[in-house]
């Protein structure tokens, strides 16, 4: 009994950093103003790019209402309301994606969600749902600790005064509600298609049928994948989503099932931002601690001190901690991996924000290199 305690403490109350938690804010926010200025949707082609304001989100308002049973006494939605309602939406957006104020803020944007959810069963959208669980647990998160406004407010401050910034340890709590609650939800959503129209095939047919496939990309998908691959790849994803991303081992090769998954979605139906958010979600498995993975290069290289100089510059999230050392580029992984040469250089191009979408593939390849003939072994 005292190891299945010992256990569960580890599991949701170990210490762990949080810059887990701020790169996750830090995307869904993004994805939250993408949603509210009409910024996505690659069914829309190049008009995704173009921004849609006011973007009033599909909400309902009219003579025709129907309210959540128990919440009749909300105030209902009109014209007006809903540009304000627009207005608020956008700002609260903003400050969560540059973490000022971020608890408040978390809190704000789910309480404005939940109202349009009851205020109307018409309003029901999925994605919202999903917004408004994301952004509670935000709302009780440590997640403005890192890549925020508020963060850089602190340490302002405490030089001010003369202080250094206080670092607080928190527990692993937070970022393990995330990642239970994108598991459940994956797995809810695998269960909830074991139909036989999933198995075989034909709920494509009905999505066409439906108009709900669209955009410049759909007779090509179709043409490529038959309806019953792409039914079946559903299922597959999904149900590897629910596990995949627990074990490190799997967690690239699922997370890219997940992308691959979702941009198949979004560019073939009008999803808004879920794709994005789900996509975003994949972060709270990461381990981006500053400076717990290190890249050495050889300084009396220009090539590798180069390569120094530039990692050091595109590392926004400070995941690599940069030192001089002789012989080839080698990087040594939180969990004690040593990888050298062009397998060093690939996990590289993975943690850089502006290159990692790239870099999963590389580094994805060259793992498959690596078991057929593994790397040359650290000295």
């Amino acid at each position: 009994m005292s190891r299945l305690r010992a256990a569960w403490d580890r599991l949701w109350f170990s210490p762990a950093p949080t810059e887990t938690l701020g790169l996750v804010r830090l995307f869904v926010g993004l994805t939250l103003v993408m949603k509210f200025t009409g910024v996505w949707g690659m069914h829309r082609g190049w008009g995704a790019l173009k921004p849609r304001l006011p973007f009033h989100d599909g909400l309902q308002h009219g003579p025709f209402r129907l309210p959540v049973p128990g919440f009749d006494w909300l105030p209902p939605m009109t014209a007006a309301s809903q540009r304000s309602w627009d207005a608020l939406a956008l700002v609260l957006a903003v400050l969560l994606t540059v973490g000022l104020g971020t608890r408040v803020v978390s809190a704000a944007l789910a309480l404005l969600l939940l109202y349009a959810l009851l205020e109307s069963q018409f309003n029901y959208l999925h994605h919202v749902n999903v917004y408004v669980w994301v952004v509670c647990i935000f709302a009780i998160s440590p997640v403005g600790e890192h890549y925020s406004l508020d963060a850089a407010l602190r340490r302002l401050w405490a030089r001010a005064r003369g202080r250094t910034p206080r670092t607080t340890v928190h527990p692993i709590l937070y970022q393990r509600m995330l990642q239970v609650f994108l598991s459940v939800l994956y797995l809810t959503t695998t269960i909830g298609k074991l139909t036989p129209d999933w198995f075989d095939g034909s709920i494509f047919g009905a999505l066409a049928q439906g108009g709900f496939l669209k955009g410049p990309f759909k007779a090509t998908l179709l043409g490529l994948f038959p309806p019953m691959f792409m039914a079946w790849w559903t299922l597959f994803a999904e149900g590897l989503l629910s596990v995949g991303l627990w074990h490190p081992r799997s967690r690239r090769v699922t997370a890219w099932c997940g992308v691959a998954l979702h941009l198949g979605i979004d560019a073939m139906m009008n999803v808004t931002t879920f794709s994005y958010l789900m996509i975003s979600l994949y972060l709270s498995f990461a381990a981006p601690a500053t400076g717990q993975t290190s890249l050495s290069v050889d300084p009396s290289r220009p090539l590798a001190r180069g390569l120094g100089l530039l990692v050091r510059g595109l590392d926004w999230a400070q995941r690599l901690r940069v030192e001089a050392a002789p012989g080839p580029m080698r990087v040594r992984s939180p969990e004690g991996e040593v990888l050298v040469g062009v397998h060093a250089l690939g996990r590289v191009i993975g943690l850089l924000p502006l290159t990692f979408m790239a870099g999963l593939w590389v580094d994805l390849g060259l793992g498959l290199l690596r078991r057929l003939r593994p790397a040359a072994p650290a000295g």
